[in-house]
């Protein structure tokens, strides 16, 4: 019987062998967030951690590593086509398919995904104890090796990844011929193209990133984005088209590159792989934003009865975002009045044109100095002035609301 593996790798050596130096496959430049330090390491030893996907119970020991046998295999000739032609155009449908399952099992197969499920818990059970110091809830806290095995059992019955993706266009991006990208113990990093958007894959505007080798890395992006840009852009769609269907690599600039690494720094837990020595770049942005040397979540929980934390990107003030399936809209506004309906005045009119024409949305939000304070599904619109300087709108959350307003407010 074949000896179980003990070094168990959450980043596959056929993808840092895309990074290693001077291109032999051998070694990797790795650097340590947490100490602070820099050295070389093997490509057998980078990405892996001893027992990483073993998880011990009161009577024995259960090695998961052979879930992650098949999308490894399926993902490396992938990859290699990729890098060899730097275009999708040559994979076939099942290949998509397994590179867009690949993405999924290489974001969950990572530490941060547990270290994240444990913080969870535990804000959980400190946010019930806020509301009584004897308040417990039912579930109890999980261990270390519980969370590991459910960790396991979720990518071993991970849903299709359709019900991610399926809304997102798949691209391919090439450094800046002067630039080489990096990679970390969390190689799949996100952003949000709009300054109200979540770091979620189902949020509208998220843009996914994968870096499989030194010049390229694979871009996952919401629809929505281009949707956005052809309501900006009506006369100049053509460009907009050519960009959301290539399938050859799309130009990173030296600027696109420093950014997609800095993701690479900020989200990983603690350790960047690179081709070159990136220590000085590293410790320079880590001085800055100390908080990133070590990253032991995704997602913060708040404290009882304060909302969601403010969005550090949208703009001081007070404004409305509406949604209608990809399509959005953001007006600076002045609340008059926020329950049980949505009253402001606006000078943004043209863009209150623009949304005038529909009459429900998917949802409505009102953001004040980045805080989100009111949301509404459904959102029906009605008594929309146009006239004069400010233009008045009220928002409804259903009929129920809109016949209330109607026959005592409006009497």
């Amino acid at each position: 019987m074949a000896k179980e593996s003990r070094n168990h790798h959450f980043v596959p050596r056929s993808i840092l062998k895309n990074f290693s130096i001077l291109d032999k496959g051998k070694q990797v430049f790795v650097f340590d967030k947490l100490l602070n330090n820099g050295y070389t390491s093997s490509i057998s030893d980078a990405g892996s951690e001893n027992n990483f996907n073993t998880v011990s119970t009161t009577t024995q020991k259960l090695n998961f590593e052979n879930i992650f046998d098949e999308p490894d295999a399926n993902i490396a000739p992938i990859i290699k086509l990729i890098v060899d032609t730097n275009s999708l155009s040559n994979l076939a449908p099942t290949q998509l398919n397994e590179l867009l399952d690949y993405v999924l099992v290489q974001y969950l197969r990572v530490k941060l995904r547990r270290s994240t499920s444990s913080y969870i818990q535990g804000r959980l059970h400190e946010v019930v104890k806020d509301l009584h110091p004897k308040a417990v809830l039912e579930e109890p806290i999980r261990s270390e090796e519980e969370i590991k095995f459910e960790a396991l059992k979720i990518i071993e019955q991970r849903p299709n990844h359709q019900v991610f993706f399926s809304d997102k266009t798949l691209l391919l991006f090439k450094a800046h011929e002067n630039s080489l990208l990096i990679t970390s113990d969390n190689p799949i990093v996100k952003h949000n193209a709009f300054p109200h958007g979540g770091g979620g894959f189902n949020d509208k505007g998220i843009k996914i990133y994968f870096p499989i080798s030194i010049t390229l890395a694979i871009g996952i992006w919401c629809n929505s984005i281009f949707e956005l840009w052809k309501q900006q852009k009506p006369y100049n769609l053509k460009p907009i088209e050519k960009f959301q269907n290539s399938k050859r690599a799309i130009p990173f600039s030296k600027k696109d590159v420093e950014f997609i690494n800095s993701l690479q720094i900020m989200q990983s837990s603690r350790f960047i792989y690179s081709a070159e020595d990136q220590s000085n770049a590293i410790r320079q942005l880590l001085s800055k934003k100390p908080k990133y040397k070590e990253v032991l979540r995704d997602i913060l929980v708040g404290k009882m009865g304060e909302g969601p934390t403010p969005k550090i990107n949208m703009p001081i003030g007070e404004y409305l975002i509406v949604w209608v399936s990809n399509l959005h809209y953001m007006i600076q506004i002045e609340m008059k009045r926020i329950a049980p309906i949505i009253s402001f005045h606006t000078k943004d009119v043209s863009q209150l044109e623009l949304i005038s024409k529909y009459e429900r949305f998917d949802k409505a939000e009102v953001y004040r100095d980045g805080k989100l304070i009111r949301s509404i599904p459904n959102a029906i619109f009605e008594k929309i002035d146009l006239s004069g300087i400010n233009a008045n709108l009220i928002v409804y959350e259903d009929k129920i609301i809109e016949e209330f307003v109607k026959n005592i407010i409006y009497k």
